[in-house]
This record gives C-alpha cells, structure tokens and sequence, in this order.
C-alpha cells in the first residue's frame, strides 16, 4: 500500500528574482556625491525633502567652494 501525502504549494515557493531594493546607507550615499562630484565628503545627514527619504551631503570641492548635494535614498540619484 503507497501512503498518499499532500503537498502543499507554499513549501515550494521560491524568493522573487528581482528583491525590493535596498535603501542606501550614509556610506553608500557619501560615496555616490563624491563620485559625482569629485570632491571630498565634509558631512553626510538625513534629510526630508519634499516628503522623500534623502541624505544630504556636504562636498568640498577641488575649487576650495562647499556643494549641498542631496541624494535619493532609494534611487541614489542626485536631486
């Protein structure tokens, strides 16, 4: 006699392929501002600007002037 079991669909799912993506850390952001520009980071803070997650990032540049560059913390990209 073969015992029958059920399986059930749940124990099989796989993760999705294409994970959420991550928010950027203040490292991650500093970097980003400094590739940009080509600068030296002075200060990396959180930031709220128009109802969005931001870091703002205070770039010296090569010029001796100081840069506000703010940086989407999901996207990276520069606002």
């Amino acid at each position: 006699m073969i015992a029958s079991t059920s399986v059930v669909a749940a124990e099989f799912a796989q993760p999705p392929l294409n994970p959420p993506p991550m928010a950027l850390g203040a490292d991650q952001a500093a970097e980003i501002a400094r590739i940009q520009t080509g600068g030296r980071i002075l200060d990396v803070r959180p930031a709220a600007a128009s109802g969005q997650s931001t870091y703002e990032v205070r770039v010296l540049l090569n010029e001796g002037r100081v840069r506000r560059v703010v940086v989407d913390i999901n996207s990276g990209a520069l606002q």
